[in-house]
C-alpha cells in the first residue's frame, strides 16, 4: 500500500507539538496528536506502508502487530476524512 498527503491539505504545527490540517475542498479542519503528526511528517513524500511502519518501530516502543494494526486503522480513518490517499 502506497501512502499519499492530499495536496489540497494545508497543514499547521501548534506549540504543543500537535498539527492541525484544513482539507480545502471540505473546509474540515482535523487536528493530530503526537503520533498522528509523527505519521503526517513521515509521508511529505509518497511512502509504502512497510517503510512507514518500520519507520515509526524505530522510534516507538510497541510490537510491530499492534503498530501495523494502528497505523493502519488511522490511516483509513485519515482516508476517509480526504487527509491522505491510500493506493495497493
Amino acid at each position: 500500500m502506497l501512502v499519499k498527503r492530499n495536496p489540497r491539505v494545508l497543514a499547521s504545527a501548534l506549540p504543543d507539538g500537535n498539527t492541525a490540517l484544513l482539507v480545502v475542498e471540505t473546509g474540515r479542519y482535523v487536528t493530530f496528536d503526537e503520533t498522528a503528526t509523527a505519521i503526517w511528517q513521515r509521508i511529505e513524500q509518497p511512502i509504502s506502508f512497510n517503510d512507514l511502519i518500520a519507520s515509526l518501530m524505530a522510534e516507538y516502543d510497541v510490537s510491530n502487530d499492534v503498530l501495523q494494526s494502528d497505523v493502519r486503522n488511522a490511516l483509513h480513518a485519515l482516508e476517509d476524512k480526504q487527509v491522505l490517499t491510500l493506493t495497493e
